[in-house]
């Protein structure tokens, strides 16, 4: 007899830890009836002395909605990795980071919409050849060029030049930019592309 009554002990207290951790993960309310049914083939007096147990031990509270007794965890015994002030700093931080790549990310859309508008590298490659090819085959030719035709093409191949160094610079940054976004190294980052 005493084998029977430690069985049912063990069989009790085996229920009222399934009970109490259906509780602790679900982290909801129940009612007597949800419980019968969430653990079907016990009887509702033992589901009611397991309630009432775990209430005693400190572990649920009850509450009454109107003539429902409605179950839940007490809140206090949960157990969380950080405090809610942990959690706020977190969520500031990130929110800051968040403004911060919003930011670079409309900077970094303004700067290839306005290379969107420029000359493709390799097309000021060949004006820069052209521009090239053509003072080195009028260098000789002395009729013919006024010093107006000259100073404009010199101008404009300074302008060029200075468009292209720009644009190289302007790359840079952007690489740069978005390297250091991804956490990589500029170089590694070039690969990858």
């Amino acid at each position: 007899m005493s084998t029977s009554k430690t069985k049912k002990d063990e069989d009790f207290k085996e229920l009222r830890n399934n009970v109490y951790t259906l509780f602790y993960y679900s982290n909801k309310p129940y009612f007597l009836n949800e419980l019968v049914l969430q653990f079907k083939g016990y009887k509702k007096t033992i589901i009611e002395k397991i309630i009432t147990d775990l209430e005693n031990k400190g572990l649920i509270t009850i509450k009454l909605n109107n003539k429902t007794k409605i179950f839940h965890l007490n809140q206090s015994n949960l157990k969380y990795e950080k405090s809610e002030e942990e959690y706020k700093a977190e969520y500031e931080t990130k929110l800051v980071e968040l403004k911060e790549l919003k930011s670079l990310n409309s900077t970094l859309n303004s700067k290839v919409t306005s290379f969107k508008n420029m000359l493709t590298n390799e097309e000021m490659e060949e004006k820069i050849k052209y521009f090239k090819e053509f003072l080195l085959e009028n260098k000789n030719i002395k009729e013919g060029v006024n010093e107006e035709i000259f100073n404009k093409t010199v101008n404009n191949l300074k302008k060029i030049n200075q468009i292209e160094l720009k644009r190289k610079r302007i790359f840079n940054e952007i690489v740069n930019g978005v390297s250091e976004g991804m956490n990589m190294k500029k170089k590694e980052f070039l690969d990858k592309v």
